[in-house]
């Protein structure tokens, strides 16, 4: 099992989904910088979606601001970025993280087996994000 991801450079590698991302089981999770400042969402022409049930309307147009990267380097928001599963409504928490990262076949047991023997909380605990 633990060749199952491939070579990875040098000593560093993280398990696989293990990492928030929006394209995968993190989809729509709420996106915080490393000063709790919100990462907006926005649809496919370029309205900022306000909310959680916004973004999850029309899936295939939603996405983090696409300019983000260019709004890191000027410093509007700070790295690193989390998953901020606290902050969101219960029930879209518990669909996240216990529906489809409980039951999707990548992410049932590297992560949301170890994570939870861990302790890992997702009322209380958020989780590095990637892009």
């Amino acid at each position: 099992m633990e060749r199952s991801r491939g070579p990875v450079a040098g000593g560093f590698g993280w398990p696989r989904f293990g990492v928030g991302s929006p394209a995968n089981s993190w989809y729509p999770c709420t996106i915080v910088d490393a000063n709790g400042k919100e990462v907006p969402w926005v649809d496919r022409k370029g309205k900022v979606l306000e909310n959680v049930a916004d973004r999850t309307r029309d899936w295939r147009g939603a996405t983090p601001a696409p300019d983000l990267p260019e709004r890191i380097k000027k410093g509007e928001f700070v790295l690193p970025l989390y998953a901020n599963l606290p902050g969101m409504p219960e029930h879209e928490r518990r669909a996240i993280f216990g529906l489809m990262v409980g039951n999707e076949g990548k992410t049932r047991i590297p992560i949301y087996h170890v994570y939870t023997q861990a302790g890992f909380d997702p009322d209380k605990d958020m989780l590095n994000r990637i892009f």
